[in-house]
């Protein structure tokens, strides 16, 4: 069958496919498109069934030292394996009000790649939702004397305003520290969305160096910030919150900007903050990645922050990327990076192992590297990034396929 593309070119650098067809179709550049061809059927992926900042310092002992934990409830499942010529790194997931899930796939593992998010039907049928704005700070060398400027989509979530907010992160490649001048910085997006599908898009705010995932709580983007400074061996991260109607904030990219309400400490392995959620009570959930906790955030009628204070700390959990809350239950789920596991923390912060497996490839559906999830009904939907090699990681390389797996959290999870 022949492979079509349909592509709308649109400001801000945007091109939009209506519908795609994945097999045997070339990557398309990330640039406005000249022609509309016609409409072309859209062959779905199958799925498998299945004020002054407050300061957290890192807690003992240490989760890294602590023995592997007990066996686990149960075991992933294959979802889908996603088509490899439009994605060879997802990362996360929002739940669109049409119904659809969306998937960003920054494609880190081939820099040479459009970035790209996809949508993902009830129906499972999976398809390329659109190529993402390029960054104009970041310019990869894909042949001589020709550069191409890409992204980093990551954690993603809509707005009240029916929009869709997502982070920008091209500086996942390089290291924020480093003090090149030419460093990438990344951005918050508005990506504006009519009748299901991206018609424009904003920056929120930019020259941030490493921000990772994103919220929207109360007329406010929270934001967090993964690697914004260094003390000594420690990483300094922070959680960022914009209005939700800002426009072209440039950050100063230090301890002391504004727009801060808590920053991080993490000793452990040197990558601070990532994952957050609200829950049922306004809280704020932060997962420290390195340090391979939660923390609580809670606010005032005024909305000023708290202290963050440890929610939840064990053997269990190495490290902790995507977290997920499910108002249901008031328990938080949440991706260990480092052990191929999916963590279900209770609301007294207790912590159980759902699923975990060693090295794979992910193509029976085991675990690869999980690095965000969703609950959709009483399933957990989890993305394998499978993307970082090498201690203390289980994942020993990148594998030519990406998955997505699938729990079934019927009679597991109450």
């Amino acid at each position: 069958m022949k492979k079509t593309f349909l592509f709308a070119g649109l400001a801000a650098g945007l091109m939009f496919p209506f519908s795609i067809q994945a097999q045997d179709a070339a990557p398309a550049p990330a640039a406005p498109a000249v022609e509309t061809p016609a409409p072309a059927e859209t062959v779905p992926v199958p799925a498998a069934e299945a004020p002054a900042p407050a300061v957290a310092t890192p807690a003992a002992p240490s989760a890294e030292a602590a023995p592997a934990p007990a066996a686990p409830l149960t075991q992933a499942k294959l979802f889908a394996v996603l088509p490899k010529e439009f994605c060879v790194t997802p990362d996360a997931f929002a739940h669109a009000p049409w119904g659809d899930m969306l998937l960003s796939c920054p494609n880190y593992a081939d820099p040479a790649m459009p970035r790209i998010i996809l949508s993902i039907s009830p129906q499972n049928d999976i398809r390329l939702w659109g190529v993402f704005p390029s960054n104009p700070s970041y310019q990869i060398s894909t042949e001589p004397g020709k550069f191409s400027a890409l992204s980093g989509p990551m954690g993603m979530e809509f707005g009240p305003d029916g929009n869709l907010y997502v982070i920008d992160n091209p500086g996942w490649y390089a290291d924020p520290f480093s003090g090149d001048a030419n460093f990438p910085y990344g951005r918050v997006l508005r990506i504006i969305v009519k009748d299901k599908r991206p018609v424009g898009a904003e920056v929120v705010a930019f020259n941030l160096s490493h921000p990772n995932d994103v919220k929207i709580k109360d007329g406010w983007i929270y934001v967090s910030h993964s690697m914004l400074a260094k003390d000594g061996d420690a990483v300094i991260s922070a959680v960022y919150r914009f209005p939700l109607n800002a426009r072209n904030v440039k950050v100063g990219n230090t301890v002391n900007d504004p727009e801060i309400i808590a920053t991080f400490r993490t000793t452990k392995i040197p990558y601070g903050i990532d994952g957050i959620c609200f829950g049922n009570s306004g809280e704020l959930y932060v997962g420290n990645f390195g340090d391979g906790t939660i923390d609580k955030i809670t606010f005032d009628k005024d909305g000023k922050a708290s202290q963050p204070e440890l929610f939840a700390q064990g053997p269990e959990m190495l490290t902790n990327d995507g977290i997920f809350y499910d108002k249901e239950n008031g328990h938080i789920y949440a991706c260990d990076f480092s052990r191929n596991a999916i963590l279900d923390i209770d609301e007294k912060g207790k912590i159980r192992v759902i699923a975990q497996n060693g090295d794979t490839d992910g193509l029976d559906g085991s675990l690869d590297q999980p690095a965000s999830v969703t609950l959709r009904g009483k399933q957990l939907i989890i993305s394998n990034f499978d993307n970082v090699p090498g201690e203390p990681h289980v994942n020993s390389g990148h594998d030519e396929h990406c998955t997505l797996s699938v729990i079934d959290l019927e009679g597991i999870i109450k």
